[in-house]
């Protein structure tokens, strides 16, 4: 686990990396027949460790991971970073009927983007989820935004689609969606 300016971390959130080759699942070299591009796709953001540049986790000192999802998905919150997938475990948490939940970033005039939370299940546990949030994450996370649906859009293998929840919340077009 790795921070953004390449120090190792343990016990909080950080990028997913590899030091050693792990065979037979990653490649040894070559991308398209493109052996440069291998180099600075994989081996270039920290010196000599393989980074994918795909998963934020946490490893504890005893050496056990956490995943917690894409980097890439990541919501910023008056500068401050957070993954989808921290807010979603602590929504589906609250007591009285979450079933499902997704996590966005909405954007905001004085903070830039601000958390809002699409879940499905009961009425009326609004409340209790901006609560459970802000006491977990701290104040600047208290979502902005927080709406039941009747369904959220998956793929076809059920994956949820947080894009068009995005647009959903944005007002924007759903394209191809």
């Amino acid at each position: 686990m790795y921070d953004e300016d390449g120090n190792q971390v343990y016990g909080r959130i950080g990028y997913l990396v590899a030091k050693n080759h792990t065979p037979p699942s990653m490649t040894r070299g070559g991308l398209w027949n493109n052996t440069q591009k291998y180099l600075e796709t994989y081996w270039s953001r920290f010196s000599d460790v393989w980074f994918h540049g795909g998963d934020w986790a946490i490893m504890d000192i005893d050496g056990y991971f956490f995943l917690f999802g894409r980097a890439d998905d990541v919501i910023k919150v008056a500068g401050k970073r957070v993954g989808p997938s921290e807010v979603e475990d602590i929504v589906m948490s609250v007591p009285g009927g979450v079933r499902e939940c997704a996590a966005v970033g909405y954007p905001h005039q004085l903070k830039g983007e601000v958390l809002a939370v699409v879940y499905t299940g009961e009425e009326g546990v609004d409340k209790a989820i901006r609560e459970a949030v802000r006491e977990r994450l701290g104040k600047p996370f208290e979502p902005y935004l927080v709406i039941r649906a009747t369904s959220l859009p998956k793929t076809r293998n059920g994956k949820i689609v947080r894009r068009a929840i995005r647009q959903a919340c944005r007002g924007g077009e759903q394209g191809g969606t």
